[in-house]
């Protein structure tokens, strides 16, 4: 009787400490794989379609800078989507207070001849429409 009142009370005491004491990985770091540029492939030529003015000469501007850093470039890709979201250090953490900023990549129309449209987020802010290109690849794409 003081035996199995014993292992009732252990079960659920040892599958609490199991459950508190397992590391839990945060999804948002184990998703995020190492891009390597090669892979997005070779242009000859490109051609504007459209553009937003406003985030267009933003981007164009200032914050360029904040999307250089091509060794530490991480991304998520969905297939079904064809999107990709890239991920760069972000030079100016401190004064943003966010450790990266983000580059969003949508692929439309082939591997040879793709329109890619491109959004942008820096900081804390919403996605913000930069513009579409349409690139003639003499390498396609992946992706």
């Amino acid at each position: 009787m003081k035996r199995t009142f014993i292992l009732k009370l252990l079960l659920p005491l040892s599958f609490l400490a199991f459950v508190l004491l397992t590391p839990i990985e945060a999804s948002a770091n184990t998703n995020w794989k190492h891009l390597d540029m090669n892979s997005l492939g070779y242009a000859s030529k490109q051609k504007v379609l459209t553009y937003n003015s406003v985030n267009w000469g933003e981007f164009e501007g200032d914050r360029q800078d904040l999307f250089k850093d091509t060794k530490h470039v991480e991304y998520q890709y969905a297939l079904h989507s064809r999107t990709m979201v890239m991920r760069y250090k972000n030079p100016q953490r401190y004064y943003l207070k966010t450790k990266y900023n983000y580059r969003k990549l949508i692929f439309r129309h082939g591997h040879q001849t793709p329109i890619i449209t491109y959004y942008m987020k820096v900081g804390h802010d919403k996605w913000k429409f930069v513009n579409t290109i349409q690139f003639w690849m003499k390498k396609p794409i992946k992706y």
